[in-house]
């Protein structure tokens, strides 16, 4: 639909006319509209240029850059594929229901294969009088070498609904007598495609039944695509919708973008583009997040006019028949490689599968309210590659598939399938069924899978490839001349020539190989006498552990996962042994969609990691390990062997302790918690991280215990300790102690949770110091805390106050020199200087009384309270009261 520039008026909803602004589109007003209208106009209204405003020549509108569509698009690319060599819409139709076509115009050559004024005389001549027709129509198939199409090979039908004259009418009964015409001759021109740059003008976000909906409808059925422009009103509504009838349920809807940057454009319905740059959404296209089917390239596009010319111009009209035209492509690649149409759904799903997201108001520079939503526009190679991709997958029926001039790969999935490969080195794999493979030219590679399969390799060297579970296979044509291989090395117990031959028997004029289970391979007129070892890839085993087996087939390697086999690839062709000097396969394994490959540097201890996709080829490397390296080790499960030749299947685990109930482990460079007896258990971890050896520097975890419900570990740099309290996943949560140094009692005090002597001072727990032991109790200094232990004990009391215990200098200078059991608890002494102090502790060893004040060392009471304490107190050189020599009276 072109966008109306200049001053154009629309017919007014009394009029219930279609208007039709050219060139710049189709707009159809009113609900049931009974004709449409045509109204003369110039291209281009104003270009902007430095925010002026300026009408431009009408030459100046001819953009010698008009292929820039096919770059953004990527049909450029497309048509460069080998894969699509020879795609260009022939042998396929595309119905343009417009203002005619310039049926004389060089674009079109001889491939109007017919054309009908439904609009005037209802005859023959569907000639265009104002170029609107022959610009859409040129945009599908136009052959022109600087004006390409999107398929310049498609026969083209010139289905003319608007009459002529400057502003020409037309009623939508000649648009649906145009339609039915199409439905009626669909099959006889093998149409797959109508083309419908016009509109209602309406703006409709909930698909809505056109009156055109029952054609519609049944050319879908018959995977016909009705493509109709989405419609040039953006600016009027400034919300998401589309025009009628794109908002048909079974119509394609297509807005317009930018190919390129084009400067600045004002239209005359008020939208203004201030500048222009691929994808971006041209401001007057209607748009709609659920309705928009797919954008293409709508601004300022240089096709066919209707004087055997050029013309340019804008609007939703332009983009419509670029998926019109891609449409006629992909059905002749479908019909090409299937022999059948792509269904209308898969034909629409694959397109928007492969399309590029637009988002409308990342880069849009213009007047229009953005939507901000994301669409779809036109990607022809991505929407190629798609359907390619789905056809070669095949289905569960019986399957015809043809190969194109690349390399592909094509699979017969269930079903009775004919897979030709065409040129190219193609892999054909029959899969379920009895298939027949032609590999055709090139170096091909046959898989016949399960059933009864019949292999034609063709020119160039081929590859039967034969496993478990293949059936009973024929090969037709095997010829050593050709370099033809039969491929076992997917088998195992076949390492040479002897071993295939005591399977096989001379059959007529060909040899019959019996694998057992129902395994047998024919290869028709080659007598038995005649193969030698050449002839085969057999299979010499490297490894088989895991669900992958490693092989090497001659000079390379092969991976076999069941039934699924790959090439291990390097640089764009086949790994071969001493490529890369003494580094070999040594280990394979599927990861993801591919593989995992170790290399092995001949006696060296060194080891290194491929990564490949799922055809073996070499993505990437990692780098070239030790075999101590924990990163390694770790990979051996992965492998389910024993890599670096250690005796271990992955990490090794060293204990570094194991006291208590908890065994703390070193597993490559992490650690972990085990339980004593166990074997597995929590890794140590800081933030949702493992702790790794060295990421604290000199700090390294040396203790760890089950504490609650997680894990105490102690950690030691130099002469200092730090407690880590853990969650029972070995994370990390507190570190309630702080820095500590080996002499600190509260280390100490934590020993005995974990059962050993963290600061190796050859005592577990706090440090216990003799005060003194004198009679039947010793008093104990335990870290800077006091108590009483039995002479012959190793426990007893803590010295307390107040319920808390009695510390080194909690009293000043005052300290416990003293201590002996006194009825149900203890007597304690202190002193300060010449100065005593004699408590009473109940059993437990708290405080309970003083019973004597302060005393000096020369006081009785303290003398006489020495026996008890079995010693010399104040220091007098006597235990109890100093003798006192009694005098004669006279001299007292």
């Amino acid at each position: 639909m072109k966008a109306d520039k200049k001053g154009t008026s629309r017919l007014g909803d009394d009029d219930e006319l279609f208007n039709v602004a050219v060139p710049h589109g189709v707009v159809l007003d009113g609900d049931a509209a009974s004709s449409l209208t045509v109204s003369a106009d110039d291209v281009v209204s104003a270009a902007i240029s430095q925010a002026t405003l300026e009408v431009p020549a009408f030459d100046a509108e001819v953009d010698l850059t008009a292929q820039a569509d096919t770059t953004l698009i990527r049909l450029d690319q497309f048509r460069a594929d080998l894969r699509f060599a020879g795609i260009d819409g022939r042998g396929v139709s595309v119905a343009v229901l417009d203002t005619g076509i310039d049926l004389d115009h060089s674009f079109f050559g001889n491939r109007i294969v017919h054309a009908h004024d439904f609009s005037g005389f209802n005859d023959s001549n569907a000639s265009d009088t104002h170029g609107h027709g022959s610009n859409v129509a040129s945009i599908v198939g136009s052959s022109n070498g600087t004006y390409t199409g999107m398929a310049p090979g498609v026969n083209i039908i010139a289905l003319k609904v608007f009459p002529d004259g400057s502003n020409p009418r037309a009623s939508s009964s000649d648009v649906a007598e145009a339609l039915n015409w199409v439905v009626a001759n669909r099959a006889a021109y093998n149409i797959v495609a109508v083309n419908m740059s016009l509109g209602q003008g309406d703006n409709v976000n909930v698909p809505t039944s056109s009156v055109y909906a029952s054609q519609i409808a049944t050319l879908a059925a018959n995977n016909t695509a009705v493509v109709v422009a989405s419609g040039n009103s953006y600016y009027s509504y400034q919300t998401q919708g589309v025009s009628s009838p794109s908002a048909d349920p079974n119509a394609w809807s297509v807005g317009a973008v930018w190919d390129r940057s084009a400067g600045g454009w004002s239209w005359s319905s008020g939208a203004i583009d201030f500048s222009s740059g691929p994808d971006q959404i041209v401001s007057f296209s209607q748009r709609s997040g659920s309705m928009t089917t797919i954008l293409a390239p709508g601004g300022q596009i240089t096709g066919a006019n209707q004087f055997g010319g050029t013309n340019t111009m804008s609007g939703t009209s332009q983009a419509a028949p670029h998926i019109a035209g891609l449409v006629a492509d992909m059905q002749q690649l479908s019909l090409q490689v299937s022999g059948k149409l792509l269904p209308f759904a898969q034909l629409k799903q694959t397109m928007i599968a492969s399309a590029v997201s637009i988002f409308d108001g990342d880069n849009e520079n213009d007047n229009v309210v953005n939507t901000f939503t994301t669409y779809k526009r036109v990607d022809a190679l991505g929407w190629g590659v798609q359907i390619l991709d789905l056809l070669f997958a095949g289905t569960s029926g019986n399957d015809t598939l043809n190969g194109t001039a690349a390399a592909d790969v094509i699979r017969g999935n269930a079903g009775n399938d004919m897979l030709r490969g065409g040129d190219g080195g193609d892999t054909l794999s029959g899969d379920l069924g009895i298939d027949q493979l032609f590999g055709d030219a090139g170096s091909d590679w046959l898989v016949g899978g399960a059933g009864a399969d019949m292999l034609t390799g063709g020119a160039g060297n081929d590859f039967f490839i034969f496993g478990s579970g293949s059936g009973a296979d024929t090969v037709a044509d095997f010829a050593r001349s050709d370099g033809d291989k039969i491929d076992l090395t997917a088998l195992t117990g076949l390492p040479a020539l002897g071993d295939v031959l005591a399977r096989s028997t001379q059959a007529g004029g060909g040899t019959l190989i019996d694998f057992g289970g129902g395994d047998s391979l024919l290869l028709s007129n080659v007598l038995r006498s005649s193969l030698v070892a050449s002839d085969f890839l057999l299979a010499v085993p490297i490894e088989s552990a895991g669900a992958t087996r490693l092989v090497r087939v001659e000079n390379s390697y092969t991976m076999h996962t069941g039934a699924t086999s790959a090439p291990l690839r390097y640089a764009g062709g086949t790994f071969q042994n001493g490529q890369l000097g003494s580094w070999t396969p040594i280990a394979a394994e599927t990861s993801g969609s591919g593989y995992q490959v170790f290399f092995k540097n001949g006696s060296a201890d060194q080891y290194w990691l491929w990564t490949l996709d799922g055809g073996g080829n070499m993505l990437s490397g990692g780098a070239v390990l030790a075999g101590s390296s924990a990163a390694l080790q770790a990979l051996e499960t992965t492998f389910s062997q024993d890599l670096n030749g250690d005796g271990t299947i992955g990490l090794v685990a060293t204990p570094i302790e194991s006291f208590g109930v908890t065994k703390l482990m070193q597993v490559g460079d992490t650690y972990a918690m085990f339980p004593v007896a166990g074997s597995s258990g929590p890794t140590l971890q800081y933030s949702g991280a493992p702790v790794t050896a060295g990421l604290f520097g000199s700090w390294a975890p040396i203790a760890a215990e089950a504490a609650g419900s997680g894990y105490h570990v102690a950690f030691k740099s130099g002469n200092q300790f730090s407690i880590w309290t853990t969650d029972a996943n070995g994370n990390w949560t507190s570190n309630d102690y702080g820095l500590m140094t080996g002499g600190s009692a509260t280390l100490q005090s934590l020993e005995a949770g974990f059962g050993q002597d963290l600061n190796g001072d050859g005592t577990t727990g706090l440090m216990a110091t003799t005060i003194e032991s004198f009679g039947v109790t010793k008093l104990m200094q335990v870290g800077n805390t006091y108590a009483m232990f039995p002479v012959a004990g190793s426990s007893g009391p803590t010295l307390q106050y107040s319920g808390a215990p009695v510390t080194a200098g909690l009293f000043g200078s005052w300290a416990p020199i003293a201590a002996e059991a006194a009825g149900s608890g203890y007597h304690v002494a202190f002193k300060s200087g010449n100065q005593f102090s004699i408590w009473t502790t109940d059993a437990n060893g708290n405080w309970a009384s003083n019973d004597y004040g302060l005393m000096a060392g020369g006081s009785t009471t303290l003398q006489s309270l020495e026996a008890g304490f079995g010693q010399d107190l104040n220091g007098d050189g006597t235990i109890g009261l100093t003798n006192i020599v009694a005098q004669p009276g006279w001299l007292l």
